[in-house]
């Protein structure tokens, strides 16, 4: 809200609380604000949480409490709101482990039809191609996700807590260029990941006999809320790339390079680590079209196309972080430090790296064509015709 005679725009904008009973100076309860909830949102999902419309100084008689400094409403609103993007992608992990342990249990137990082209007895479901496909969408990209948020909170403690403050910058910045790869892609997935839950369960995913169809309800608000997600592209785009001069872009690009560069001759992940540096060069590529664009004034081609770059950008990221988690798995197999309970766990990992690495990294290279395309139908198309 604004205080009176606040400046106009966003600076005019200050913080308060509103109590719905005020309270005397001396600690006693007084009158009833001049504040109340006039209704309740009927959600698609999240119905465990009611979210309420609320009405402030109907009677003229609001009051509330000041919270810090007057003008700084948003800028500590945006505090809070990037906690929050961090925990939609720490959410959205959570969702994609429960949609996929329910899955696969299922798939394990449901018996139907018989493998295509094969003939003979009936199989379980998770025996049938198309199945294994979505499971292994559901796994991989639960496990890249988790490892992207991690990566990405470890920054967090770094920028927070390191004693070199050149380590404190450099983790503060990759924070930054993270956060909205965070929120963004991984509601994007989610939701995308509860249609493929609900399609293993066939009929029974159109039910609320099992958790999937709630849980596509619920994960829905993610690419909405905390800013949506064409805002994170456009936050990527318009400011993350930049930073610094852009130097916090290149030293993750050059991070990656160097990756590349001392596990060329690791010849189990020789066709993903190939994949993974085409597709950074994409996206180095990319970054600087977008900084074309803006100097030549196509301002369009940035709300068209962000969306895009923001989830080449992840894809290239979480590939590079499975990858390292690939090498470390291998590397355990190899030295024959892991039990035989172990190895099924060490071996799935190596699997699931290149699964996302052959069936989600090469996406970067369709999604590149369209942005260089330049296609402004969009935006050129009279309303009229719409």
């Amino acid at each position: 809200a604004r205080i009176e005679g606040a400046p106009a725009g966003a600076k005019g904008v200050s913080l308060f609380a509103v109590p719905k009973i005020w309270v005397n100076e001396d600690g006693s309860l007084g009158e009833p604000n001049d504040v109340s909830c006039i209704g309740i949102e009927h959600k698609m999902g999240l119905n465990g949480s009611a979210t309420c419309v609320m009405n402030f100084g109907e009677n003229g008689r609001c009051r509330g409490h000041l919270v810090g400094e007057p003008g700084m409403g948003l800028a500590y609103m945006f505090q809070m709101v990037n906690v929050a993007r961090m925990a939609v992608g720490l959410e959205s992990v959570a969702f994609g482990a429960n949609i996929y342990a329910n899955v696969l249990a299922y798939a394990k137990e449901r018996v139907q039809g018989t493998p295509f082209g094969k003939g003979g007895a009936r199989v379980r479901i998770v025996e049938h191609a198309d199945v294994r496909r979505m499971l292994m969408n559901l796994k991989s990209l639960t496990e890249g996700m988790r490892a992207l948020v991690y990566k990405t909170y470890f920054m967090e403690d770094l920028a927070k807590n390191s004693l070199d403050e050149a380590e404190r910058k450099r983790a503060k910045g990759r924070l930054e260029l993270f956060t909205p790869l965070v929120k963004a892609y991984c509601s994007d997935r989610i939701f995308e990941m509860g249609r493929e839950g609900i399609q293993i369960l066939g009929g029974y995913g159109f039910t609320k006999e099992y958790p999937v169809e709630q849980y596509t309800r619920d994960c829905k608000i993610f690419s909405i809320w905390d800013g949506t997600n064409f805002i994170q592209s456009a936050d990527l785009v318009g400011r993350k790339l930049s930073m610094g001069g852009g130097a916090v872009f290149k030293g993750w690009i050059e991070e990656i390079t160097a990756f590349i560069g001392a596990h060329k001759a690791e010849k189990a992940f020789s066709r993903e680590l190939e994949i993974l540096e085409e597709a950074l060069r994409t996206v180095a590529g990319l970054a600087l079209d977008y900084a074309r664009y803006l100097g030549e004034g196509k301002l369009d081609l940035v709300p068209l196309t962000s969306t895009r770059f923001l989830d080449c950008a992840a894809e290239v990221a979480i590939a590079h972080l499975m990858l390292e988690q690939g090498m470390i798995a291998l590397g355990t197999l190899e030295r024959g430090q892991c039990g035989a309970a172990d190895q099924a766990f060490y071996r799935g990992k190596v699997e699931t790296v290149r699964y996302y690495c052959r069936n989600f990294l090469p996406q970067v290279f369709g999604r590149a064509r369209i942005i260089r395309m330049e296609d402004t139908t969009a935006v050129e198309i009279p309303e009229d015709y719409l």
